[in-house]
């Protein structure tokens, strides 16, 4: 009798397949078992089919809430808020800032006389232009209409000495009722305005060495000069031309690689300048108010003193105490700060001409000025020109209708944002905080001194401050400013990221616990599962080839 058969692929175990499948699920239920993860044991214990599904539902809920909170804070992540950061620090030494003067009258008058007659009659007290039909104010959108200067009738303004002299006195007053009666009087440019336009492209049409030549010089107008109680000259400063306000000085501008600093607070450790206003030089109707416009700035920045400078009149001493503040903002994706201040700074018309590095106002203003120069085949004079086409355009004429119109509408434009400029604020700024006060000066007992002084120092001063006038004289031409730090404490502005990765992932980590109670361990555990299930498999898979490599149809008895 022939012995059984015996199967070998089949015992009390099962098939091979049945003892695969009981090994993976031994090996599912052991991980579920063993899981710090709380849902997952939970769910593997219940030995009921209705318990089972709740602690599947309360898990899966868990990791709905979980993930609908992940997305809610990766959102906050890639908002980029920023939160501001002040600070209050001292420094023993501080940097010292650039200090700009300017005489508020361009022209001096004795330079006038020597010019020609129709260049002399753009800064004539009563020369009366005509003037654009359309001359659209920034902030108008329908534009403006004809100016006063041919609707006023001049004769009416006092225009310089005695009003007996200028006005007929026989005339009606022309009172605001009369004014406001003029058609379009609230929309159009005043009769001082569009002077003061003629005489700017007046001396823009001049070459450069022509318009210093016509200003005050500074060793004029530098009666004295100390720094940290050391003397200071006029080779100290650096000159440049301010297409307003005509010569300008800077004290301390760094053009030698240096900048000056001081280690202690108050004004026998800053600048003093003692100056000569010039007024017998100011030119009729043409100067509103006499004294200096001061800048104060970093010397690596173009400063505007017509807009932002401090007026120092004369009879007066004026104190200019200072406080740095520092700020640092964030670039992208925080914000749109410019980190790099030399890049694309070659269109800067400032840059140009003086080789600042990057700022938002020359920026603004060279973005203003190029495209003025594109689409009017002119330049505003109220700016400098581009050097990139410096011999190819002109100024514009405030006389040309459609010059002015012209400028007019990038005016508009500019002023909505329309330019596309690109300008935005550079990451890391230092400014100066200011306060002024002033006091009569020079007192009465300092006045012979200052006389002395004066008489000793410069020539033009000697013919004016004699006999009983000498004293008026002094007070109305002679000025004294000091600059200074009121204290080393300044104020650092700093912007930080609100929500960093670190953050992120600590309350990615805090979701996680509060609704899955899963933490790092967890993460590993189920890292482990995953290697074990794939060793599994791969297991598998080799055991199924080496039962290939035997002939299907041998068996064994």
């Amino acid at each position: 009798m022939d012995a059984p058969k015996v199967n070998c692929e089949e015992s009390s175990w099962g098939t091979a397949p049945e003892r695969e499948e009981k090994s993976l699920r031994t090996l599912l239920n052991s991980r579920m078992e063993n899981s710090s993860a709380h849902g997952i044991p939970n769910i593997q214990r219940s030995s009921g089919l209705v318990t089972k599904l709740a602690w599947s539902l309360i898990f899966l809920a868990g990791i709905g809430v979980m993930t609908w909170q992940a997305v809610i804070l990766f959102q906050t992540y890639f908002e980029w808020k920023y939160s501001v950061d002040i600070e209050m620090r001292f420094n023993r030494t501080q940097s010292f800032p650039a200090i700009t003067i300017c005489n508020t009258n361009p022209v001096k008058r004795s330079e006038l006389e020597t010019r020609d007659a129709s260049f002399r009659r753009a800064f004539d007290v009563h020369y009366v232009s005509s003037t654009p039909d359309q001359q659209p104010l920034p902030d108008v959108p329908d534009g403006v209409t004809p100016s006063m200067l041919n609707n006023s009738d001049s004769g009416n303004e006092t225009q310089g000495g005695s009003t007996n002299e200028q006005v007929d006195m026989s005339e009606a007053v022309n009172d605001w009722r009369s004014r406001i009666a003029i058609p379009k009087f609230y929309r159009m440019k005043s009769e001082d305005y569009g002077k003061k336009r003629i005489r700017v492209v007046t001396l823009a049409n001049e070459t450069l060495e022509e318009r210093v030549s016509l200003g005050h010089k500074l060793d004029d107008m530098l009666l004295d000069c100390s720094w940290k109680g050391i003397p200071c000259s006029p080779e100290n400063f650096t000159k440049f031309y301010d297409s307003i306000l005509g010569n300008c000085y800077t004290f301390n501008s760094g053009k030698n690689g240096e900048q000056l600093t001081t280690n202690r607070p108050g004004s026998t450790h800053g600048l003093t300048l003692e100056l000569f206003v010039q007024q017998d030089e100011y030119v009729e109707g043409m100067t509103e108010e006499a004294g200096f416009r001061v800048s104060i700035h970093h010397p690596s920045k173009m400063p505007f003193p017509q807009f932002n400078g401090l007026l120092v009149s004369p009879g007066f001493a004026t104190n200019i105490g200072l406080r740095k503040l520092e700020v640092d903002r964030l670039p992208k994706p925080y914000g749109d700060c410019e980190a790099d201040l030399s890049k694309n700074i070659e269109d800067d018309i400032y840059h140009q001409h003086y080789s600042i590095t990057y700022n938002r106002k020359t920026c603004e203003v060279s973005c203003f000025q190029n495209e003025v120069i594109s689409r009017c085949d002119c330049f505003d004079a109220t700016y400098p020109n581009s050097l990139k086409v410096n011999h190819t355009v002109y100024p514009c004429e405030y006389i040309n209708d459609v010059e002015t119109q012209c400028i007019a509408d990038i005016e508009m434009e500019h002023a909505r944002d329309e330019l596309e400029c690109n300008c935005p604020l550079a990451c890391r700024e230092t400014t100066y905080l200011t306060g002024a006060s002033s006091s009569i000066w020079p007192s009465d007992a300092y006045e012979s001194t200052l006389i002395e002084k004066m008489l000793k120092y410069n020539a033009e001063i000697r013919g004016h401050v004699v006999g009983e006038n000498a004293s008026d004289w002094t007070r109305r031409n002679m000025a004294k400013v000091e600059i200074f730090y009121d204290e080393f404490n300044y104020e650092y502005i700093r912007q930080e990221p609100a929500y960093t990765i670190p953050d992120l992932l600590s309350d990615i980590g805090g979701q996680l616990g509060l609704w899955l109670g899963l933490s790092i361990i967890t993460i590993f555990e189920f890292f482990e599962g995953a290697w074990l299930v794939l060793a599994f498999f791969c297991s598998r898979s080799g055991n199924k080839t080496n039962r290939s490599e035997i002939d299907p149809g041998t068996k064994t008895t």
